[in-house]
């Protein structure tokens, strides 16, 4: 399963990378793109969000079937396992769909808060669950 787990990420990863410019694509004012000197570390962040996508469908495919096996009440495992899928998934998108609002501050906003608002609720549904996990064992 290992292999498996490894080969979906990089796949994943890499197909969601080659997608980034025809999705998303780059602005053609300069005013609009970062400095020469600096975009090594914006391409770095695409590499990673790319990355971190890849895991995520990774752990979409392979972590339900253990998730759905524990049992912590409310459905938690299923809101804990959607929760830390959005989280590995959503920087992709979030991440790119900053290039598209060139000034408009209207469009960040949505774009931020839909993201940020969302990923606060998933790091909260993520943290009562591991605080379930270790509050059952005492």
């Amino acid at each position: 399963m290992k292999k498996e787990i490894i080969a979906t990420t990089l796949i994943f990863a890499a197909a969601s990378f080659l997608l980034t410019p025809v999705l998303w694509p780059f602005s053609t004012d300069p005013s609009a793109l970062p400095p020469g000197s600096i975009m090594p570390f914006f391409q770095a962040f695409g590499i990673l969000s790319s990355l971190t996508f890849g895991i995520g469908v990774s752990f979409l495919l392979f972590a339900w079937k253990p998730m759905r096996k524990a049992d912590a009440g409310f459905g938690l495992p299923f809101w804990t396992y959607a929760a830390l899928s959005w989280s590995l998934i959503s920087w992709w998108p979030h991440e790119n769909l900053h290039r598209t609002t060139e000034g408009n501050w209207y469009a960040l906003l949505w774009i931020e808060y839909g993201f940020h608002a969302t990923l606060y609720i998933s790091a909260a549904i993520a943290a009562l669950y591991v605080f379930t996990q270790f509050t059952k064992r005492s």
